[in-house]
């Protein structure tokens, strides 16, 4: 029989934790593009993007690799999962102490090797390696552990879905009421993650022009605060079995 802890979508609150990872999402990601000539660290759309530009212009071999550490990083997360999840119900905290470790080397890197001149440069490539590698994690286990929250990464496929819910619920007559309760459930659980992530690209923005990098350490604090909250809740209650 396998391990587990109370679901997430049983103990979390999409105004609380889920808003917290949004909030360091955004700030991250914000950093990472103004700091290192346009990396976003989130999501590898980006990359796909600009590796397509770059074959003109024949900077392609960076941004092939930045692919490339985002999926073998998304890869290495998926496989510890599979293998340890049945072992240590607990394993989302690993794997949340892991990405603070990660956002704590970028961050350490950047005031070391800051400023940058060209992303080409030991010191960017190690720093956005360490952030990308960061939310490789965070964008394997939101696909899993954590899939009944909303994507704390990328706002695209959640503002789509909030426009359709909120369509739902307050501007299409002929739907259902128990069709709009359902939209309206999902627009407390979307709305909450956009604005955090809005906010933390905001701060971000503004504390990185102020601290440098330095910045990083409110969104470090912040996961360390997810990751004191999920080893109480891992030391105060036993695991059941499904």
């Amino acid at each position: 029989m396998s391990k587990c802890y109370i679901p997430i979508k049983n103990r979390w609150r999409h105004h609380h934790e889920a808003s917290i990872l949004s909030l360091v999402g955004g700030w991250l990601n914000t950093v990472g593009f103004i700091s290192l000539f346009g990396i976003y660290t989130n999501h590898v759309t980006g990359y796909i993007v600009t590796a397509g530009k770059e074959t003109i212009l024949g900077g392609l071999g960076l941004w092939a690799l930045f692919i490339g550490i985002f999926v073998v990083t998304i890869g290495i997360t998926a496989w510890c999962e599979q293998r340890w999840k049945d072992k240590y119900p607990n394993i989302l905290l690993g794997f949340f102490i892991a990405e603070t470790i990660l956002l704590t080397l970028f961050m350490l890197a950047g005031l070391n090797f800051s400023p940058f001149y060209t992303l080409a440069e030991f010191g960017a490539i190690l720093t956005a390696t360490l952030g990308i590698a960061a939310m490789g994690i965070r964008n394997a286990i939101i696909r899993t552990l954590l899939s009944t929250m909303a994507t704390s990464t990328l706002m695209t496929g959640n503002l789509a879905q909030l426009t359709i819910d909120f369509t739902i619920a307050y501007g299409a007559p002929h739907v259902s009421e128990e069709r709009k309760q359902v939209a309206k459930q999902n627009i407390l659980k979307i709305l909450p993650t956009i604005l955090s992530f809005s906010s933390g690209a905001i701060l971000g923005a503004i504390t990185y022009m102020l601290f440098g990098f330095l910045c990083m350490i409110f969104p470090i604090l912040a996961m360390g605060y997810i990751c004191y909250r999920e080893w109480r809740f891992s030391s105060t209650h036993p695991y059941s079995t499904q």
